[in-house]
């Protein structure tokens, strides 16, 4: 398909996450250029994706047409998502960002018992000090395992130092693993 700057494009199906970089399937773009010397296809520019690289040409086969510039009307494709004219006063697009109220909205009780257990350890330890015991991705999953183990065992399911539940306590240390992992 020959593309036009202005058009509006989105990942068609054929395109692979390799063919597809910087590019996302849930994400319309708007093609900034087009080159016909490439081979075997057309390339694109896509105006969203100038800030990220430049110099960067995506293959027109990975995208399929959404809106034309042109006709300033939606293609006929029923599968092809809304274009949002987000060039209006008010107008903010969220919908790549992470949904953090999914859990804070949702679990606020499981998030309390956390924090509870985050502050237990503040206060029997230091505040952060967790972040510095060694090996702690493997110790954190040791004592995730215990308190796991622990919940099965104890009839109340409660730890015996802290009177809270294992679960949280399993949690919190899933959590501090987690953490360790994602800063690596």
């Amino acid at each position: 398909m020959t593309f036009k700057a202005g058009d509006q494009v989105r990942l068609g199906a054929n395109a692979t996450e390799w063919a597809a970089k910087n590019a996302r399937p849930d994400r319309t773009y708007t093609v900034h250029a087009v080159r016909d010397y490439c081979k075997p296809s057309e390339c694109v520019q896509l105006a969203e994706l100038l800030a990220v690289n430049p110099c960067h040409w995506q293959y027109s086969w990975k995208f399929e047409l959404v809106k034309s510039a042109a006709s300033c009307a939606p293609v006929n494709n029923p599968q092809a998502a809304p274009v949002k004219n987000l060039n209006v006063p008010g107008a903010k697009d969220d919908s790549e960002k992470v949904r953090i109220d999914l859990i804070l909205n949702d679990m606020p009780r499981a998030l309390l018992a956390v924090a509870e257990i985050a502050t237990f350890g503040a206060k029997k330890y230091t505040e952060g000090g967790w972040l510095t015991v060694p090996e702690g991705p493997k110790r954190y999953r040791a004592a995730l395992q215990r308190h796991m183990l622990n919940e099965n065992i104890d009839p109340d399911g409660l730890d015996p130092e802290t009177k809270k539940l294992h679960a949280a306590h399993a949690a919190w240390n899933a959590l501090a693993r987690l953490e360790l992992l994602l800063r690596d």
